[in-house]
């Protein structure tokens, strides 16, 4: 079975997601693009079989033709994109953020709980899963706040020629800085 996928943004990160739908992984397709660059949106989707580029994201996530929504535009957007998606009935991959504050976030939770899959990247990283073996085996005590790093594993990094750009476009990924945590303990 394939898994028709419509993608919401397609810029770098966009881009990067699409990459890895049509050449990693198996029983995907992206039948889909939209971008507030409308000629962004139709470019991108010249260069993938079958893909059709919507004026809106509204508009893709409302084409039959689509069974999942992947979330990657500007970040104000993702929240009207992604409970649109469930309220569609659509699986949806959100990027990062989920909102804009705390208070979107949590109202944003509360409403697409059980209804959707709404995935924030750091969630399933070397870092969390670590931090919640501490805290479960009671390591670190009672914790009133946690501070996580992100930092790029190499840099420079081949998509950006400066560190300024990259930060801009919101390219990080999760390290652990356990002499910081070993503090706690």
């Amino acid at each position: 079975m394939t898994v028709n996928v419509g993608v919401v943004g397609v810029g770098m990160i966009g881009q990067d997601h699409i990459r890895r739908l049509t050449r990693v992984l198996a029983g995907s397709a992206v039948v889909a693009v939209a971008d507030a660059d409308v000629a962004r949106a139709k470019s991108v989707a010249e260069n993938i079989p079958g893909a059709i580029a919507h004026a809106t994201g509204e508009e893709l996530i409302n084409d039959n033709g689509v069974d999942a929504v992947v979330v990657t535009s500007w970040g104000p957007t993702h929240e009207p994109y992604v409970l649109a998606s469930i309220a569609a009935g659509k699986p949806v991959f959100c990027e990062k953020p989920l909102a804009v504050d705390v208070e979107d976030a949590r109202a944003f939770v509360a409403e697409a709980r059980d209804r959707g899959a709404v995935n924030f990247p750091f969630a399933s990283s070397l870092a969390v899963a670590t931090l919640m073996d501490w805290i479960a085996q009671g390591a670190v005590g009672t914790a009133s706040r946690i501070t996580i790093e992100v930092a790029f594993a190499t840099w420079p990094r081949s998509c950006c020629s400066t560190r300024a750009l990259c930060l801009a476009a919101g390219l990080s990924t999760a390290r652990l800085v356990e002499a910081k945590l070993a503090g706690m303990r």
